[in-house]
C-alpha cells in the first residue's frame, strides 16, 4: 500500500530524483505526484515517472508500451529502455505529453478511432497470444483521466488490466469510461461508435 505520510512521499520523491540522476537525466521542473493515490511522478514538462513494487508489472508495462508504439498507436513514449530501480520500488520512465487542453465528450469520435488501433495493432505472435475469434486484447482502463489531448488528438498513457475481451463488450465499456465523468449525450456515444467503425467475425463472416 502507498504511504501516505509525507516522510514516505519525500523518500520516494528523493529516490526518484537520484534514479534519473544516475542516469543523466535531470527533471526541468520539481517533480510532482499526479495522482494522490498513485506514485506517479512528473515535472509537468519533460518526464513521467511511473513507480510500483511489483519489478515484474513494470517490465510488462513497459514491453506492452514498446510493442504499441512499434505498431503505431499514439500512446505514451518510453524515454528509458528499461526498468529502473527507485530504492525499492521500481519504474517506467516515459515522455511527458504537454495537453492541449482537457479531453471532452466531443473528442468521443478520435478515442473511438484510437480504441481500434489498439485492437488492430499488429503484435508478435511469438510475444502475445492472438485473441480466439471475436475478441481482442484489451487495457481496460479508458477513463478520460488516462487520455491526453497532444497536438489536437488523443494519446492513451495507461496500459494497466491488459487481458482478453470480447470486442463487442470492449468498445462498450471503453466508450462507457471515457464518457463516464464528461457531459455527455447519446451523440457522443454514437459519435465513439462511428470513430471505431465496423468489424467482421472471421467465424461468422457479419459485420458487427
Amino acid at each position: 500500500m502507498l504511504d501516505m505520510k509525507d516522510d514516505g512521499v519525500v523518500t520516494i520523491k528523493a529516490d526518484i530524483v537520484e534514479a534519473l540522476r544516475t542516469r543523466g537525466i535531470t527533471p526541468e521542473a520539481p517533480l510532482v505526484r499526479l495522482h494522490e493515490t498513485s506514485n506517479i511522478w512528473s515535472d509537468r514538462r519533460t518526464l513521467v515517472v511511473k513507480a510500483s513494487w511489483s519489478k515484474s508489472t513494470r517490465q510488462n508495462y513497459l514491453f506492452d508500451l514498446k510493442a504499441f508504439t512499434d505498431a503505431g498507436v499514439r500512446c505514451e513514449e518510453p524515454l528509458v529502455d528499461e526498468v529502473i530501480p527507485v530504492g525499492e520500488m521500481h519504474a517506467v520512465v516515459v515522455r511527458y505529453l504537454m495537453p492541449d487542453r482537457p479531453p471532452r465528450a466531443s473528442d468521443a469520435e478520435s478515442v473511438g478511432a484510437l480504441l481500434r488501433t489498439v485492437h488492430e495493432a499488429t503484435l508478435d505472435p511469438d510475444m502475445y497470444e492472438p485473441p480466439r475469434d471475436g475478441c481482442v486484447n484489451f487495457p481496460d482502463d479508458w477513463l478520460a483521466q488516462n487520455i491526453i489531448i497532444y497536438g489536437g488528438v488523443p494519446y492513451l498513457v495507461d496500459l494497466d488490466l491488459w487481458q482478453e475481451w470480447r470486442r463487442d463488450e470492449a468498445v462498450k465499456v471503453a466508450c462507457a469510461e471515457f464518457l463516464r465523468d464528461l457531459q455527455h449525450t447519446d451523440d457522443d456515444v454514437a459519435a465513439f461508435h462511428r470513430g471505431y467503425g465496423i468489424w467482421r467475425s472471421a467465424k461468422a463472416g457479419l459485420a458487427q
